[in-house]
């Protein structure tokens, strides 16, 4: 008897034991465990995808303000000079036929920045290439230099003001105006310009009033030009004048066809 009852308790304790293996085994608990995992990973990647996208919604204004400055500033165009000095008066053709002349110019601008000197010529409506700051010593042989010398730009036009006459091709007329810079020449510069017109150019010398400080204009419409045009002026920056002679801003450059008005060119301040 005794022996039946320590079997049976046996027995018991063997079947307890074995349901709480499978209980700890369980295939369902381990594919809970596996499933919080994989959720957790795709949770992560789609954070940083989204982080991505919003990275330049978040993105500091200033920072943002920097940049757009940056982009202007390498797309901003160079700087240009007004054509605030100017000079109007009458050409007379002759039989009545007249043409007013408007003439505007740079003030004195220091020659030693060739490519601002190109960049200025282009933006008046320069095309060719501008010649050299030396090769204005031709006419006076004075050697003209980047270092010294200083330079004008310019536009000259005409229009009819000839009453009741067009001009036209079948009815066209030649006007001209002299620039006669003897004035600035008499005070110890010499004046020497270059002017481009629409398939010619031609060196002009306006130190020594003769056919070559002449600008011409041949009229089939009523209207001619802006023409552009430089002027060049010798020993203007020297150690006696090393911001400029400033007498410049006093001496008088004569216009028209016969040379009766007066242009005056200020030395630039750099301001």
């Amino acid at each position: 008897m005794k022996n039946k009852i320590l079997i049976a308790a046996l027995l018991f304790s063997v079947l307890l034991s074995g349901c709480g293996s499978s209980a700890d085994s369980s295939p369902a608990a381990v594919d809970n465990v596996d499933t919080w995992e994989d959720a957790s990973e795709y949770e992560e990647t789609e954070l940083e995808s989204s982080e991505g996208d919003l990275e330049y919604e978040n993105a500091d204004p200033e920072d943002t303000d920097d940049a757009l400055l940056d982009e202007m500033q390498e797309t901003e165009p160079p700087t240009t000079y007004e054509l605030e000095n100017i000079c109007t008066g009458i050409s007379d053709a002759g039989n009545g036929y007249k043409a007013e002349y408007t003439i505007s110019t740079t003030n004195w601008i220091r020659a030693s920045d060739p490519e601002t000197l190109q960049n200025i010529w282009e933006s008046i409506g320069g095309k060719e290439d501008l010649p050299d700051i030396s090769n204005f010593h031709e006419l006076s042989n004075d050697g003209f230099t980047n270092e010294n010398a200083a330079v004008a730009f310019g536009t000259i036009s005409f229009r009819n003001v000839t009453d009741g006459f067009d001009f036209t091709e079948s009815n066209p007329r030649a006007f001209l105006c002299t620039l006669d810079a003897w004035d600035i020449y008499h005070h110890g510069h010499y004046v020497e310009g270059y002017i481009e017109y629409s398939s010619n150019h031609k060196y002009l010398n306006l130190w020594n009033v003769t056919m070559e400080s002449l600008v011409s204009a041949k009229m089939s419409r009523n209207s001619w030009g802006p023409v552009p045009f430089m002027l060049v002026c010798s020993n203007v920056f020297t150690p006696d004048n090393p911001d400029g002679d400033e007498s410049l801003n006093d001496y008088k450059i004569h216009c028209g066809y016969p040379a009766q008005d007066d242009l005056i060119i200020k030395l630039d301040s750099g301001d």
